[in-house]
Protein backbone atom coordinates (compact mmCIF):
# COMPACT_ATOMS: atom_id res chain seq x y z
CA UNK A 1 0.00 0.00 0.00
CA UNK A 2 2.98 2.35 0.58
CA UNK A 3 5.82 2.78 -1.90
CA UNK A 4 9.09 4.50 -0.99
CA UNK A 5 10.83 6.26 -3.86
CA UNK A 6 14.23 7.81 -3.27
CA UNK A 7 17.88 7.22 -2.58
CA UNK A 8 19.06 7.17 1.02
CA UNK A 9 22.37 8.95 1.58
CA UNK A 10 24.87 7.99 4.27
CA UNK A 11 23.69 10.90 6.43
CA UNK A 12 20.05 9.81 6.19
CA UNK A 13 19.05 12.43 3.63
CA UNK A 14 16.60 11.26 0.99
CA UNK A 15 17.56 12.18 -2.56
CA UNK A 16 15.04 12.22 -5.40
CA UNK A 17 15.04 9.77 -8.27
CA UNK A 18 14.61 10.77 -11.90
CA UNK A 19 11.34 10.26 -13.79
CA UNK A 20 9.13 10.84 -10.73
CA UNK A 21 5.91 11.10 -12.75
CA UNK A 22 6.56 7.81 -14.56
CA UNK A 23 7.35 6.10 -11.25
CA UNK A 24 4.14 7.56 -9.77
CA UNK A 25 2.13 6.08 -12.66
CA UNK A 26 3.86 2.71 -12.11
CA UNK A 27 2.87 2.82 -8.43
CA UNK A 28 -0.77 3.53 -9.32
CA UNK A 29 -0.89 0.67 -11.85
CA UNK A 30 0.45 -1.68 -9.19
CA UNK A 31 -2.05 -0.78 -6.47
CA UNK A 32 -0.05 1.60 -4.27
CA UNK A 33 -2.11 4.42 -2.75
CA UNK A 34 0.63 6.21 -0.78
CA UNK A 35 4.07 7.24 -1.98
CA UNK A 36 6.89 8.46 0.22
CA UNK A 37 9.14 10.74 -1.83
CA UNK A 38 12.13 13.01 -1.34
CA UNK A 39 11.15 16.57 -0.44
CA UNK A 40 13.34 17.59 -3.38
CA UNK A 41 11.12 15.70 -5.84
CA UNK A 42 9.09 18.10 -8.00
CA UNK A 43 5.47 18.16 -6.82
CA UNK A 44 3.31 15.48 -8.44
CA UNK A 45 -0.33 16.10 -9.26
CA UNK A 46 -2.04 13.47 -7.14
CA UNK A 47 -4.94 11.47 -8.49
CA UNK A 48 -8.03 10.75 -6.42
CA UNK A 49 -7.40 8.19 -3.69
CA UNK A 50 -3.64 8.68 -3.61
CA UNK A 51 -1.34 10.59 -1.31
CA UNK A 52 2.27 11.73 -1.72
CA UNK A 53 4.27 12.22 1.47
CA UNK A 54 7.40 14.34 1.01
CA UNK A 55 10.31 13.80 3.42
CA UNK A 56 13.86 15.11 3.83
CA UNK A 57 15.39 12.46 6.09
CA UNK A 58 15.01 8.76 6.78
CA UNK A 59 13.87 9.54 10.34
CA UNK A 60 10.79 11.31 8.96
CA UNK A 61 9.82 8.13 7.10
CA UNK A 62 10.34 6.08 10.26
CA UNK A 63 8.16 8.50 12.25
CA UNK A 64 5.44 8.38 9.59
CA UNK A 65 5.38 4.58 9.51
CA UNK A 66 5.35 4.35 13.31
CA UNK A 67 2.33 6.65 13.32
CA UNK A 68 0.41 4.17 11.15
CA UNK A 69 0.48 1.45 13.81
Amino acid sequence: DILFEGEVGLTGRIRPLSDAVERYQFALRNGFSKLILSARTPAIREESGTKCIYIKRLKEMSDYIKGLK
